[in-house]
């Protein structure tokens, strides 16, 4: 009985995480240019400590900014809720991350829960095309109250 509890609620997620990912991507369809260069979608990579989750990440140029909506499917177990997280964009890689973030955009941290995941939405000020041309890793980690984890990061390039 277990087994076809765990294929349910696998399935459940699976298609709670996809339609996220199309309420998410749905926002930012009317947004792109012709050519597609005003939209750059991510998927996020679960660092160790959030192993077996999914999450999403859409930047949109908008003017000399650049907007973020992100979506995940979950956090590691034993995280706070209502779920904060924070955002950052570091030079470098996922593997190798600069000393100091370039961006924080942690203004707001709250994330709104949808659909069996959580969404969040950030405007970086810089253009995508700046993004794009600077080698910079997006980064989601936990609040120091929730011993400050890095759970997702995306390579924007």
């Amino acid at each position: 009985m277990q087994e076809g509890t765990d294929q349910y609620r696998s399935s459940r997620s699976g298609r709670a995480l996809l339609s996220g990912l199309v309420m998410l991507l749905a926002g930012c369809a009317g947004s792109a240019g012709e050519d597609g260069q005003n939209v750059l979608q991510l998927s996020l990579q679960p660092t160790r400590e959030n192993a077996g989750n999914l999450g999403q990440a859409a930047l949109v140029t908008r003017g000399e900014q650049t907007d973020l909506s992100m979506f995940i499917g979950g956090v590691p177990m034993g995280v706070s809720r209502p779920l904060n997280l924070l955002t950052y964009i570091y030079p470098g890689s996922c593997s190798a991350l600069g000393k100091q973030p370039a961006y924080a955009l942690n203004q707001t941290t709250q994330t709104l829960r949808v659909d069996g995941g959580w969404r969040l939405s950030k405007s970086i000020p810089a253009t995508l095309e700046q993004l794009r041309a600077g080698g910079y890793a997006l980064v989601l980690s936990t609040t120091p109250a929730d011993r400050s984890m890095q759970i997702f990061c995306a390579e924007i390039n």
